[in-house]
């Protein structure tokens, strides 16, 4: 018995040494797992339950939502005049900011009402977080774990899951361009911490960004990386802008070329299977004869891309493709052309009168081009 005792209290003794108080090991053990960050989108979100994508246009959209199945169901039900600007999906719920008859407002002299709302994507259980009528409109800027983030056009707020809203930077002239990335809001050329709402100098002159990545041109001309947990690297030095990113680790960017008399512009291309490899596509002035234009040396005005190459669309509205290693640019989108192999109703008698424009963009992972009816001012 006094054998068995002494076991026991000697096992006591031992686990008694061997559980050492967390306040111990140092504050690493008792460091705040950092809160999922959500973006928003203009377009689509692909993600495990479906896709929710937004569908229409400047004067009219939808929110829409496909299962896995290919199942459509529609979430929102806006007549003419109800523009979605944002939307953000946080697991079964998609939350969306939207102003009406943002086209029939003078900022001048009138106010936008604008609603930020949310709804699962079954269409129900459809719940108003904001409503403000706002000279500038409002942006939602994103999620950060379980609250909103928002800008009512001087203010960024943040928005408890409780209901209970607080202020985290304010702006002394209107300011919508906020980014939401990696528990941080990049404004101008400040950077506020979202928790601690610490206020450090980020100046720059050019930001992208995607789910995983921070791209920005700082005063050096070198476009700079940030991943997720606040790493830092040059991805290229002297550069001219930043053109494209997508959800991976890739991106398109411009160069100024040696050549002092025909100004050309490269761009490069960063493959996702190989880290920092670097492709030469083409210059201006490839991309331009491609299109018929000679030497007018205009800036590439949207470059889309996806697994079939890179697409530049210039200044009147054509539009030309190299590969993703880089080729020899071909035509592959003119908007009289692409006008006529659609069928879009242009009935010479109203021509003169007519605006169309080349759009593209990016839906479902493949670059698109379409065609749509503008306005003179």
């Amino acid at each position: 018995m006094k054998k068995l005792l002494s076991l026991v209290i000697a096992i006591i003794i031992t686990l008694s040494i061997a559980v050492v108080p967390s306040n111990v090991l140092g504050k690493t053990t008792n460091v705040k797992k950092q809160k999922v960050t959500y973006m928003p989108r203009t377009d689509n979100f692909v993600y495990s339950k479906g896709e929710v994508y937004l569908k229409g246009d400047h004067k009219e959209n939808n929110l829409y939502f496909v299962d896995k199945k290919g199942k459509t169901q529609r979430l929102t039900k806006h007549n003419k005049g109800e523009v979605i600007q944002q939307f953000v999906v946080r697991g079964d719920r998609v939350y969306y900011m939207y102003i009406e008859n943002p086209m029939a407002h003078d900022p001048d002299y009138s106010l936008f009402p604008c609603f930020l709302k949310s709804v699962k994507i079954d269409g129900t259980d459809r719940t108003t977080h904001f409503k403000k009528e706002t000279r500038f409109g409002a942006t939602l800027v994103g999620l950060y774990g379980t609250s909103i983030i928002y800008c009512d056009g001087w203010n960024y707020i943040r928005k408890y899951k409780n209901g209970k809203t607080t202020t985290i930077f304010s702006v002394k002239y209107m300011n919508q361009g906020g980014i939401l990335f990696s528990g941080k809001l990049y404004i101008g050329n400040k950077c506020v911490d979202i928790e601690t709402k610490k206020v450090t100098s980020f100046k720059k002159k050019q930001m992208l960004y995607n789910k995983n990545y921070l791209y920005y041109l700082n005063k050096n001309n070198n476009l700079k990386r940030i991943d997720k947990n606040g790493k830092r690297e040059i991805v290229e030095k002297k550069v001219k802008k930043i053109f494209a990113l997508n959800d991976d680790n890739n991106v398109v960017f411009a160069k100024k070329g040696t050549s002092k008399v025909e100004k050309y512009y490269y761009v490069y291309y960063i493959k996702k299977d190989v880290k920092g490899k670097k492709y030469k596509l083409c210059d201006i002035c490839q991309i331009e004869k491609a299109c018929g234009v000679k030497h007018n040396l205009g800036d590439i005005s949207k470059v889309c891309f996806d697994d079939s190459g890179v697409y530049f669309q210039i200044y009147n509205g054509m539009v030309a493709k190299t590969s993703l290693t880089g080729s020899v640019p071909e035509l592959v989108y003119e908007e009289e052309t692409y006008i006529k192999e659609t069928g879009m109703d242009t009935d010479p008698y109203f021509s003169y009168y007519d605006y169309f424009e080349g759009v593209l963009y990016t839906f479902r992972g493949k670059v698109k081009y379409t065609v749509v009816a503008g306005e003179y001012m």
